[in-house]
């Protein structure tokens, strides 16, 4: 079967760029053949119209709680560009082909099209793409005679943000799905109460596979972390800093971080949160780190701790059995770090603020034997819904 995808932007969220590359690992053990389907993602704007890219830019930053500047905007560029060195060759080489839905006509083969992973049903991100936000419900193709499914997209918060005409347009279409699953537990409620489908909860794609798996695309080398406390940090501030220095001192290792700076996840949004071009706390292009995935997933791997802000660094702890504290991040969306550590019974390892941060906390403490049954089962469950929806 020919399944098309559509998800987030694949140039530089780590964690989307490496969610998009199990779930197609997973469809092709399950016999099909994938394909990407490029919503026009980046560039949106050449460079005549790019004062529209600053318009939509203060629009989803305002959503976002962030700030906004047009030399924020400038140096946002010039760190996509530098991201993009470092992770085109993992989109080339481990998620492959894809397809531009402009140049898209009639169903082009496709016997089922898949929306799925990561915060792809969150309207605040609707600046990703040239197409309009209900072309992650397949607008495009409502009358084609193809198999439609979801696959654990993300609203990113508990609250409803869709606006009335959203509502309505989306709920009309999600009606023609063969299957409807979501990420968080929060999800299925949003799906009920405000698109008027069931929906089933499943695993985020990146969880679908084993450690072994992620070897084959890290390569056996060693990082010069290894062994000491990684941190996985987007949005970097004094406390986080502060937690960082607790685990250092009980686990008696150096830091080994990536600080991927308070906007790297969200460039693919175009949202320059945080950049600070002026004053004390200014934030340079040059102390942001932009590593290969490759990296980044070994660090994940060789680490002794992790301390993250991030959904995916929060999945990649749990995946390599590392001791692990995750400091909530409520902008990006706080949910779904509930939704993922309440299915492992792994509630403690929130924290809000460093003075929750106690050496019991950083100790260890981990029931890994009940993650890895709970993993399991969960696994299992999604890969049914998987195989059911696409009839195989």
């Amino acid at each position: 079967m020919k399944v098309g995808i559509i998800t987030l932007p694949l140039n530089v969220n780590y964690g989307g760029m490496v969610q998009a590359f199990a779930l197609k690992r997973v469809l092709e053990r399950q016999g099909h053949e994938v394909w990407f389907i490029d919503r026009d993602g980046w560039p949106r704007f050449p460079p005549a119209r790019k004062p529209l890219g600053y318009v939509d830019g203060m629009r989803t930053s305002y959503r976002l709680k962030g700030t906004f500047s047009a030399r924020g905007m400038t140096a946002r560029d010039d760190l996509v560009r530098r991201t993009r060195e470092n992770t085109q060759r993992f989109v080339d080489r481990f998620v492959g082909q894809t397809v531009a839905m402009s140049e898209l006509r009639a169903s082009d083969g496709f016997d089922a099209l898949l929306v799925g992973s990561d915060q792809i049903w969150r309207p605040a991100y609707e600046i990703v793409a040239a197409h309009s936000f209900d072309s992650v419900f397949f607008s495009f193709a409502e009358h084609w005679d193809v198999k439609r499914l979801s696959y654990a997209p993300s609203f990113g918060v508990d609250e409803w943000e869709f606006s009335d005409s959203q509502t309505r347009r989306c709920a009309e279409l999600l009606q023609r799905f063969d299957g409807v699953s979501v990420r968080e537990q929060s999800g299925v409620a949003l799906c009920r109460d405000h698109l008027g489908v069931g929906a089933e909860q499943v695993l985020d794609p990146t969880m679908l596979l084993d450690p072994p798996d992620y070897a084959d695309v890290m390569g056996d080398d060693a990082v010069p972390g290894e062994g000491r406390v990684f941190t996985y940090v987007l949005d970097p501030d004094d406390d986080k800093n502060r937690v960082v220095g607790k685990a250092a001192a009980l686990t008696g290792t150096e830091v080994a971080g990536i600080e991927i700076g308070k906007v790297a996840e969200r460039l693919n949004y175009a949202v320059p949160i945080g950049i600070e071009t002026d004053g004390p706390n200014r934030t340079t292009l040059d102390s942001i780190v932009v590593p290969p995935v490759e990296s980044w997933l070994r660090g994940f791997r060789d680490a002794s701790f992790v301390v993250t802000d991030s959904f995916h660094g929060s999945v990649f702890a749990i995946l390599f059995r590392k001791p692990f504290v995750v400091y909530a991040n409520g902008n990006r969306g706080l949910t779904r770090f509930k939704s993922l550590l309440g299915l492992f019974g792994l509630e403690d390892r929130l924290i809000t603020s460093s003075s929750e941060l106690s050496d019991e906390r950083l100790a260890d403490g981990i029931d890994w034997t009940k993650v890895d049954e709970v993993l399991g089962r969960e696994r299992d469950r999604s890969r049914r819904f998987l195989e059911r929806a696409l009839g195989g």
